[in-house]
């Protein structure tokens, strides 16, 4: 398999970076089945789904909660429904178009979003006990930078249409 030349960029810090951002997967999905909602583990697709409706701060529609996780929309609408039977979140009609419905969260729902976050919070903050203040916060700026550019330049798997959008 060849390499793309990469401008600036040394094959070994791609490797370096291609090991970790693997570990990182670890991360992710350690931290994000130990949220609890009171006996339950909820689900990370059900977190994906509030976090999204957390950031968008308005209700959305299924196909836009589709193109914002990247997933077909029969998926999205399944993970809906899964986010829907915890409480999470509840299917309104949309004020735009009274034909769509619109995906808003509860007040369960923000208090999951809150508990989630302050869960992954809270074990960031034992991995850079140790850190500087000074290096978390490149670490946080190079990150975010990372994952915006992956956002932006990330080539996308081809999903099945679902008919005109």
């Amino acid at each position: 398999m060849t390499t793309l030349p990469t401008p600036g960029v040394h094959d070994d810090d791609l490797a370096a970076l291609d090991r970790a951002l693997l570990q990182l997967r670890r991360f992710v999905t350690a931290v994000t089945p130990q949220v609890h909602d009171g006996d339950r583990v909820i689900e990370s697709s059900t977190l994906l789904i509030v976090e999204v409706l957390m950031a968008a701060g308005r209700p959305l529609s299924v196909r836009e909660l589709a193109d914002e996780l990247d997933v077909a929309h029969s998926t999205a609408s399944r993970l809906v429904d899964r986010a829907a039977a915890t409480g999470a979140v509840t299917r309104t009609t949309s004020d735009h178009d009274a034909r769509r419905r619109a995906v808003d969260l509860t007040t369960a729902g923000r208090e999951l979003a809150a508990r989630a976050r302050e869960h992954r919070q809270a074990h960031l903050a034992a991995i850079l006990a140790e850190w500087a203040p000074a290096e978390a916060a490149q670490l946080a700026r190079t990150l975010g930078r990372f994952a915006e550019q992956t956002r932006r330049t990330a080539p996308r798997p081809p999903r099945p249409s679902t008919g005109p959008r």
